[in-house]
């Protein structure tokens, strides 16, 4: 067991995000936003420390239409409102619930509510150590959520979490990823770990990325990621199907890949213009089998989904 963290700026929708997790958890067919749980027979314990009363109750609603069944066996889901309690019954509620052997995957809403100074050196690490020893005891996978810090979150920064708490913590988890609207379209929000401090340790979701955009039927996000087979890449034509080809071995060992890095290497490998490759590489972010961010380029419609072995490994 051990313990991972979710970054976003307020409002991205991280909330929303953990709902998917738990949905996924009661039912594994159903969209878990890149992420598939197994509980081992356990339950899944949600500690809420940001909403109301009105929205942690429709978070739970919101979990229930995400399982797709009629008949989803929500008992497989605790959530605890933990808004108004003190900082010292929020950590008692923790280790009682954890302790307890109901439980292999806990989602915290958000962390920073553990701690009074949130640039606490002492206070930091003494929490770090609980969730350590809380994960690795009782076998937990334990997710946390966190908000950048907007002030420095730019640049090569991106994504980087608020706080001397988000500074140890992005150190000491296994994973970290970080979750933003697109600059070109604010409409579709990423979860990925493909930035300076993404990390996806034993995981099959490293250097990966899930797009998703707002569904009304499900009051949710849901994901736009469609796989890529292989009669849409035969469906190509050769001068895309060698660019993207190209593109997809280069981003794959380099995950922060500017358009610029990518066409420098599609002219050391086949000649050509700049001009030639940015129009293709344009016509392939248009087609989505490759996804632009800023100025960094991305496999797009990546098949596969994160493997949450919440009991018998730390995978995230």
């Amino acid at each position: 067991g051990n313990f991972s963290m979710i970054i976003a700026p307020p409002g991205t929708g991280k909330s929303n995000l953990l709902d998917a997790i738990s949905g996924n958890a009661i039912n594994n067919n159903a969209d878990g936003l890149g992420f598939a749980v197994n509980l081992y027979g356990k339950k899944v314990l949600y500690l809420d420390t940001e909403r109301s009363h009105n929205d942690t109750k429709r978070g739970e609603e919101r979990i229930f239409l995400r399982t797709g069944q009629k008949d989803a066996d929500m008992r497989k889901l605790d959530i605890y409102r933990l808004k108004e309690a003190g900082l010292e019954e929020r950590k008692s509620h923790l280790r009682k619930c954890c302790m307890s052997g109901e439980y292999s995957l806990v989602l915290i809403d958000m962390i920073t509510d553990f701690v009074m100074d949130d640039n606490s050196y002492e206070e930091t690490m003494e929490l770090i150590l609980m969730l350590g020893v809380l994960a690795s005891k009782y076998s937990l996978a334990i997710i946390c959520t966190i908000h950048d810090n907007p002030m420095q979150s730019v640049g090569d920064n991106k994504g980087k979490a608020s706080g001397v708490i988000g500074s140890k913590m992005m150190k000491k988890a296994e994973s970290v990823v970080y979750m933003h609207r697109l600059k070109e379209n604010k409409e579709i929000v990423e979860v990925t770990t493909d930035f300076a401090f993404g990390k996806s340790r034993n995981s099959s979701y490293g250097g990966r990325c899930r797009q998703m955009i707002w569904d009304k039927d499900i009051d949710g996000f849901k994901s736009m990621e469609v796989q890529i087979t292989p009669e849409k890449l035969e469906a190509l034509s050769v001068s895309k199907r060698t660019v993207y080809d190209h593109c997809k071995s280069y981003i794959s060992t380099n995950v922060l890949s500017t358009i610029a890095q990518v066409i420098e290497y599609l002219i050391l490998q086949n000649g050509k213009t700049n001009q030639y490759y940015r129009r293709i590489i344009m016509e392939l972010v248009e087609l989505r089998y490759l996804v632009k961010d800023d100025v960094y380029l991305k496999i797009g419609s990546i098949s596969g989904e994160s493997n949450v072995d919440v009991t018998e490994s730390d995978e995230f």
